[in-house]
């Protein structure tokens, strides 16, 4: 399968993978033995890429991406132990390969999820959302240790994300997702590169922080259906990411992120009292607001107001 958004190739022939990978000047040396079987799924966003990578039979990996990319990875478990650029992976490792240059090798197995941004919209969201820039290591190709707890998140949630583009490849032309996507990754390894920042802050500047929260409520309360994204946020408060997550606990007891969810919660509630059933679904309403989990938005509906989408609706016509 192959689009412009949503490409896929399942081969056992090296070079056929090889030239999978554009721009990405990737070569595949076999160094075990048996039937080399490659699955690869690729989705490209607006800002970012997202890939898996399952080859079984051991292999190695050189590659030289374009200079304007920025790729990161988790290996999942399920692989073999492996070497990343000479060095071996020992505990939870996360890969950056943002060095240029770089080459992993498997022993059997290898399988994991990356995710690759354009190298100027991520340093600048980096800075963004931690208030510092980023370290020089940032930019070179290594294995740097993480929590296990973050590792599976990240791996997770980029899987997560890849299954609902590939079951609803439509969610790509409504640029709103598409961004809020974006942002979900790019927040993702800013966490896990940054485990500092789910440590906690001083509360010693509470007053900018609180003028920096109410001109984020304001906003969300005019531009919810946007879809604004943490980096936004942070922008919009002239606050950290750190600092707009505990000012936002501080005052209501809850994350920013969590605060938006609520108010487009919230306002789905209020379009499914009011439409008009013959020309409306609950599944429309759900993307009307940026909710491209249907089961998700439902189970979080129904916590919010005791009910199901579906039977909110049906009361319109009761």
């Amino acid at each position: 399968m192959s689009n412009s958004a949503i490409r896929q190739i399942e081969t056992g022939n090296i070079d056929a993978l090889s030239a999978f990978h554009v721009n990405k000047n990737r070569e595949y040396t076999q160094f075990s033995r048996g039937k080399m079987q490659a699955n690869v799924a690729e989705i490209s966003l607006s800002q970012a890429q997202v890939m898996r990578e399952s080859l079984n039979v051991g292999t190695r990996i050189d590659a030289a991406p374009a200079h304007c990319f920025l790729p990161f990875a988790v290996v999942l478990p399920q692989s073999s132990p492996y070497q990343f650029c000479g060095a071996v992976a020992n505990g939870t490792p996360f890969i950056q390969a943002s060095g240029g240059i770089w080459e992993i090798k498997s022993k059997q197995k290898l399988d994991y999820v990356a995710t690759v941004f354009l190298r100027e919209h991520f340093l600048q969201n980096f800075q963004t959302l931690t208030g510092t820039e980023p370290e020089a290591d940032l930019l070179t190709s290594r294995l740097t240790q993480t929590s296990s707890t973050l590792q599976r998140h990240y791996a997770h949630q980029v899987l997560e994300i890849m299954q609902q583009i590939i079951a609803q490849p439509t969610l790509l032309q409504d640029d709103n997702i598409q961004r809020l996507m974006c942002s979900q990754l790019l927040k993702l390894t800013v966490d896990i590169i940054n485990p500092a920042l789910c440590a906690p802050e001083p509360m010693n500047q509470f007053n900018k922080r609180q003028q920096g929260i109410n001109r984020v409520v304001e906003y969300i309360r005019e531009h919810c259906q946007q879809l604004p994204d943490i980096t936004q946020l942070c922008q919009i408060a002239q606050l950290s990411e750190r600092s707009l997550q505990y000012g936002f606990k501080e005052m209501f007891g809850i994350t920013p992120v969590h605060y938006l969810r609520i108010i487009r919660l919230n306002g789905a509630h209020k379009e499914l009292l009011t439409l008009d059933k013959s020309t409306m679904s609950v599944a429309q309403v759900a993307l009307n607001w940026g909710f491209v989990e249907f089961g998700r938005f439902s189970r979080d509906y129904k916590a919010l107001f005791d009910q199901l989408p579906s039977q909110t609706l049906a009361t319109t016509i009761s």
